[in-house]
C-alpha cells in the first residue's frame, strides 16, 4: 500500500524516508523538544536507526511533517 500525502494549507505529511535523516537529526538533537520524548539525538546514524525503527514499528502510520512554504521540519528557529 502506499503511503498517503495529507496537505493543508501550511503542512505537508507524508512518509518518512532515509533523505528525512538530517533534518530529523536538527529536530531531535535539541533537548528542550525531546523532553518528553527519547533522549536527543547526537549523530547521524541515530536519525537513520530512528527511521529504520519507526518504519518498523508503525508500518501503517509513520508520517512526516514538514511546513509547505520551504519543505522544512517545523521545530525551533536556527540559531543564529
Amino acid at each position: 500500500m502506499a503511503f498517503p500525502v495529507l496537505e493543508t494549507e501550511r503542512m505537508v505529511l507524508r512518509e518518512i524516508v532515509p533523505a528525512d535523516a538530517r533534518a530529523l537529526l536538527a529536530f531531535r538533537s535539541e533537548p528542550d523538544e525531546q523532553k518528553h520524548n527519547d533522549a536527543p539525538l547526537v549523530h547521524i546514524d541515530e536519525s537513520h536507526a530512528l527511521i529504520e525503527r519507526l518504519a518498523a514499528e508503525y508500518r501503517d502510520v509513520s508520517l512526516f511533517v514538514m511546513l509547505r512554504r520551504d519543505r522544512a521540519t517545523p521545530g525551533p528557529p536556527a540559531s543564529a
